[in-house]
Parts: C-alpha cells; sequence; structure tokens
C-alpha cells in the first residue's frame, strides 16, 4: 500500500508540474491584458508596428490583439508581446505623424525654388495639416545631393499618402521644369 500511495503522490506531483508548466503561457497573456487594459500602453485604433509590420490595432481581449495590416491582413498577437517586448505605437499620445521624402539629386539643383515648389504643393494638398514643413539638404556624395522634404500629417494613414504623392509631384516637377536637377552618369568631365 505504501509503494502504491508513494506512485500516486509521485505522479500527482508530476501531473502539477505539467500542468503549472502548461498553464503559464496562459497565466502570463491573462496578467499581460490586464496590464495593457489598465497600462495604456495600446488602444483601439491606435497604430503599432510589431515586427516590423505597420498596422492599426482593432481587438484587444485578455489574450491577444488583432492588428489590421496595411494590406488587410489581420496579425493576431499575443498580448505578452506588448508586455515582453518593444513595440512602436505611433498614436499613443498625439495622432500626428512627420512625413519624410528622401531624394537624390545633381548638385546643379536650386534647392530654395525646389523648397518653394514644396510649399506650393503641401499648400494644396488636403492630407497636409498645415502644421510644419523643410526642405533641407541632409548630405552629399562625389555625384548627388541628398535633399529631405519634411511635413506634418494628422494621421499615420494621412502621412504615408502624403508622402508618396508629394515625392511623385516633386520629382514631375523636377522632371517636367529642371531636368538637369535630376541625378544623372557624367562619363566625361565639364
Amino acid at each position: 500500500m505504501r509503494t502504491v500511495g508513494a506512485s500516486l503522490l509521485a505522479s500527482a506531483g508530476l501531473i502539477g508540474i505539467v500542468a503549472g508548466i502548461a498553464a503559464q503561457s496562459t497565466l502570463g497573456n491573462f496578467f499581460a491584458g490586464l496590464q495593457i487594459a489598465f497600462g495604456d500602453t495600446v488602444r483601439i485604433g491606435d497604430t503599432v508596428v510589431v515586427d516590423g509590420q505597420q498596422g492599426t490595432v482593432e481587438e484587444i481581449t485578455l489574450s491577444y490583439l488583432v492588428v489590421r495590416l496595411w494590406d488587410y491582413r489581420r496579425l493576431v498577437v499575443p498580448v505578452s508581446y506588448f508586455v515582453n517586448r518593444p513595440f512602436e505605437n505611433w498614436t499613443r499620445r498625439d495622432p500626428g505623424l512627420l512625413a519624410a521624402v528622401l531624394l537624390h539629386l545633381d548638385h546643379t539643383t536650386r534647392v530654395d525654388e525646389l523648397r518653394t515648389t514644396l510649399h506650393t504643393l503641401l499648400e494644396r494638398h488636403p492630407r497636409w495639416d498645415g502644421e510644419e514643413w523643410a526642405l533641407d539638404v541632409t548630405d552629399t556624395t562625389p555625384s548627388t545631393i541628398l535633399v529631405r522634404a519634411t511635413m506634418t500629417a494628422r494621421t499615420p494613414d494621412d502621412a504615408a499618402r502624403l508622402r508618396f504623392d508629394i515625392r511623385e509631384q516633386l520629382i514631375a516637377h523636377l522632371r517636367d521644369e529642371h531636368p538637369h536637377a535630376l541625378p544623372r552618369l557624367r562619363t566625361t568631365p565639364d
């Protein structure tokens, strides 16, 4: 009887350890869900970047979050991810964002004129929030200058669309009005 009792006790101990290990993940997610709910680190509608993928938080439960990606796929992420790993929340306090466009241009580019063109394009663009903008030469190489245009928008989606549109419009302006400003490969010295 003593042997059977010891076997049962050992089996119960082993089952308890296995159950404890299995429940650890579930309990970890549950407590992480409580921390998300009361910690205000992420809310429904926030734009987040998870493992390099940007999306909008659609649903929050005590065990997982659903993030809608830009291409409308849904990324289901355990809430413990948001407690244990760093992530970007682009809209936690202020949904406005700074959009940036980088252009490699020829050294002969008239930067002051391009700056005026950027401001004109922004004033006509419905996604620009009217707050901030700039155009600066941020670097130079032997063959090009690096020009950065920055502008603010109300939401991450507006910032992305604004960035795409302004890039296209600046390139079209340079192509049509100042083709010499676009980078070219020089084969002979000037």
